[in-house]
């Protein structure tokens, strides 16, 4: 849950902004001259001083005396990563943003996500920048972006990273994986086990500017092995829990599909629940493919068909760049770490399908 900081609190973190960059030392100036530089009354600077107190950034010296600064102030090659997320769940459950940030912080430099993600934000360029400009930082990482908002990040001040974006025609750093091989050999294999009605189901903002390479690739295969491709075979719907829902009713209906290519290993555990609440009323057994990878795959037996890619070589790739930043030679490369295709067990179309 998004914790709400109280004023106290977000005084305290401006003090302990101001004190990384040095502002004083030795000692931190009297309540009262806080209080009226910040604006706020006498007791709030005193909550957030002991706020910085159990942090151990200053010490009390005694009532009557000004609090000692225990905090050293950051080293020129320390510098504030702001990371915007694309859903806030992304805070909780995605390790590779848990040791991303890790490995930031035992390189000496401070982390912090946006009060927003890019969801919430639905994705305007504008609402996005605003945020931006209200959050101090040195360097911005963006995940999942869209091709607007990059844009948009690629002409701002600080240095800005795309992870999973859309950074096709768009002059910025970034990392993500090439999936379109995985997909070719994911479709191929499906039409060899005899599927013929075949879906992806991707996440409608990944085609506000047009097809992705995978998506491209998908249509062009099934056309390879004669299956006359269009909506039904990539349909868009409302990106909320509701729509995924409504999306899949929709489908299982009139024509179901045998086979279905996600996205996202949320939506596969989305979409494998409504499977199993829904199997008294589907004939037949739905193949399932995830184009994402989740450490949680490797228990899974039978396995799961997904599409892998290596999530150390991310890291490695995003720390480069941070990195470079640090240094003060920010890079603009664009990087990515290609998927491979991991078949299960579950690919054999079921009989009566």
């Amino acid at each position: 849950m998004l914790k709400i900081a109280t004023a106290s609190e977000q005084v305290a973190s401006h003090l302990k902004q101001e004190l990384l960059q040095g502002r004083w030392s030795k000692t931190m100036p009297g309540r009262d001259r806080l209080a009226k530089e910040l604006g706020v009354d006498a007791s709030t600077i005193e909550r957030a001083m002991q706020h910085l107190e159990d942090q151990g950034v200053v010490q009390s010296q005694g009532p009557g005396r000004r609090r000692r600064i225990t905090l050293e102030a950051r080293s020129s090659s320390s510098k504030r990563f702001l990371i915007i997320p694309y859903e806030i769940d992304d805070l909780h459950g995605e390790y590779l943003l848990s040791e991303m940030v890790h490995r930031m912080r035992a390189s000496g430099h401070e982390p912090s996500y946006s009060a927003k993600s890019l969801v919430q934000l639905k994705h305007d360029p504008l609402k996005v920048k605003a945020m931006m400009e209200d959050h101090p930082h040195d360097a911005c990482i963006l995940i999942g972006g869209s091709h607007e908002v990059l844009e948009m990040a690629s002409k701002s001040l600080t240095p800005c990273f795309s992870l999973f974006g859309r950074t096709r025609e768009v002059q910025i750093a970034g990392t993500g994986n090439r999936k379109a091989e995985a997909i070719r050999d994911a479709v191929n294999s499906l039409c060899r086990h005899g599927h013929q009605r075949i879906v992806m189901l991707s996440k409608s903002e990944t085609m506000s500017h047009g097809l992705s390479g995978p998506q491209v690739t998908f249509l062009k295969v099934l056309e390879k092995n004669g299956i006359r491709s269009g909506d039904y075979n990539l349909p868009q719907w409302d990106s909320t829990p509701a729509g995924l829902r409504k999306c899949l009713e929709a489908l299982f209906k009139l024509t179901p599909p045998t086979a279905i290519l996600i996205d996202e290993w949320k939506l596969h555990c989305a979409i494998q629940n409504f499977l199993i609440h829904k199997r008294d009323v589907i004939p037949h057994r739905v193949a399932c493919i995830c184009t994402d990878y989740h450490p949680s795959f490797k228990w899974c037996d039978p396995k799961i068909s997904h599409i892998y890619w290596d999530p150390l070589k991310v890291l490695r790739l995003i720390m480069a760049w941070v990195d470079s930043v640090a240094k003060g030679k920010p890079e603009l490369r664009k990087t990515s770490t290609p998927g491979k295709f991991v078949e299960g067990q579950d690919l054999a179309i079921s009989a009566g399908s």
